[in-house]
């Protein structure tokens, strides 16, 4: 049973399933299939009025989750200049006029497209899963059969999302190793393992059982974290909240509809 440990924060148990690990791929596939599904949740309409606000605690230690850290130093705040530049610039740029409006859409409300952009261009952790899912998008409306990387080496779509992917579990280990726990660090971590679980969907290359495993890990650990969230802070209306624990009940959906459908159930 998974449980929330005494700050309230992440579960041990999840935290070495789930974070401690790098995501990995086949790597005898040079061309993978990359199918887009219905159920891949990504969607959003961008907004000024809802977002994760900042983390308001000082920067230091994390005692309680030790068990989660690839990284021992604080992740830095990307500058935007440094991160758009050759494929990081037009998968980003795709995230945003493609794959970001799709959040809305699919969690039909405009509040998700806001949250997904901004927190991109803020959380080092959010901007690396957008250009995983973006490149494994683009590449399925426009496959690419001579597909290269010279910045990071990789020679197709789904190797270098896999690359982004381990980026994105490495900078939320450091996020979360040198932040206190509180309120919007839980509710940005509920956000990533909705956005790992919509990638792990666009992830056709994996085999179903792997994907179906590490889908589930993510929304143990997402349903965790809000159940938290809502004891401690149940009083206090919240609808950041609100709409993350409706985008983990859907993607929940999605995933049982996945596991019937490839008879991992």
């Amino acid at each position: 049973m998974d449980t929330i440990n005494g700050e309230g924060f992440l579960d041990h148990a999840w935290a070495q399933g789930v974070f401690k690990k790098i995501r990995h791929k086949k790597c005898d596939e040079s061309r993978p299939a990359c199918v887009r599904c219905s159920s891949t949740g990504r969607r959003c309409d961008f907004s000024q009025e809802h977002h994760l606000q900042d983390d308001p605690s000082p920067i230091q230690s994390i005692q309680s989750i030790p068990v989660l850290l690839l990284l021992r130093h604080p992740a830095p705040n990307l500058d935007l200049t440094s991160r758009f530049e050759s494929i990081q610039s037009l998968e980003f740029e795709f995230f945003t006029l493609i794959c970001a409006p799709e959040y809305g859409i699919f969690f039909e409300t405009p509040f998700w497209e806001s949250l997904v952009l901004q927190s991109a261009v803020r959380e080092p952790c959010i901007y690396h899963a957008a250009l995983a899912i973006s490149t494994l998008t683009r590449n399925h409306y426009f496959p690419t059969s001579h597909w290269y990387d010279p910045t990071t080496g990789a020679r197709s779509a789904a190797g270098y999302s896999m690359m982004q992917y381990n980026l994105a579990i490495r900078y939320l280990n450091a996020r979360l190793s040198s932040s206190v726990p509180n309120r919007n660090l839980t509710k940005l971590t509920v956000l990533t393992a909705i956005v790992f679980i919509n990638l792990e969907f666009l992830c056709q290359d994996q085999v179903s059982s792997s994907r179906g495993s590490w889908i589930a890990m993510h929304l143990r650990g997402a349903t965790c974290l809000l159940r938290d969230l809502k004891s401690r802070f149940g009083a206090q209306p919240d609808l950041d909240s609100e709409y993350l624990e409706s985008g983990v009940a859907y993607l929940r959906r999605q995933a049982e509809q996945f596991m019937i459908r490839d008879g991992l159930q």
